[in-house]
């Protein structure tokens, strides 16, 4: 016989469906903030973590986090899918550097950007999220939203965007995916957060 749960009654059933975000315009906040080199082209780039600030996708990230599935031999899975990336070297990088730095200080008033990428924690911004398609681990194509451009948080609360249109997997992208995943669920507290 099962042990009965203490507050049975108050417990929320968990049919297995996850929210999802959709295309369209966010109220971000960033978490960390840190240079890194880029695993493809070794060019140095900034690493931005960030979460939902605002609204009913409010901390949709670290929510997505806690309840993703775990392999109990690789503790270091999964990664924080908030993530943001811009090159800091290479053709034409510094247009999106000054897209994201002009944008934060705009959101956040007093703030001027300083070249100490640790500043930018605990700021805001405006995101603009894009349907993009993936592949998952047992090979099915599925979309989801990403973070595609940044604005001030005042555009994005007077609806000065547009939503760009999805990006696409080629079929000789479905046809080279090959990747599987056998996962189990473990418990996960603020500790095993990546930053």
């Amino acid at each position: 016989m099962i042990n009965k749960i203490e507050n049975w009654d108050k417990v929320e059933a968990n049919y297995g469906e996850s929210k999802r975000i959709t295309a369209g315009g966010y109220i971000c906040k960033v978490l960390a903030c840190k240079q890194e080199q880029s695993k493809s082209s070794g060019k140095n780039m900034l690493v931005i973590n960030f979460d939902i600030a605002e609204g009913d996708f409010k901390d949709f990230y670290l929510e997505k986090y806690k309840n993703a599935p775990r392999d109990q031999n690789n503790p270091q899975e999964p990664k924080w899918q908030g993530k943001y990336y811009i090159l800091l070297e290479g053709e034409n990088f510094e247009g999106r550097l000054k897209a994201f730095t002009t944008s934060i200080e705009e959101s956040n008033e007093g703030y001027t950007w300083n070249w100490n990428e640790e500043s930018l924690k605990g700021k805001v911004f405006g995101g603009i999220f894009r349907e993009e398609d993936y592949i998952a681990y047992n090979g099915e194509v599925r979309t989801s939203a990403k973070l595609w451009q940044v604005r001030s948080t005042k555009k994005i609360r007077d609806g000065e965007f547009e939503i760009p249109k999805k990006k696409e997997l080629t079929q000789d992208d479905i046809a080279s995916n090959n990747a599987s995943l056998d996962a189990t669920f473990m418990p996960v507290t603020d500790d095993d957060l990546p930053f």
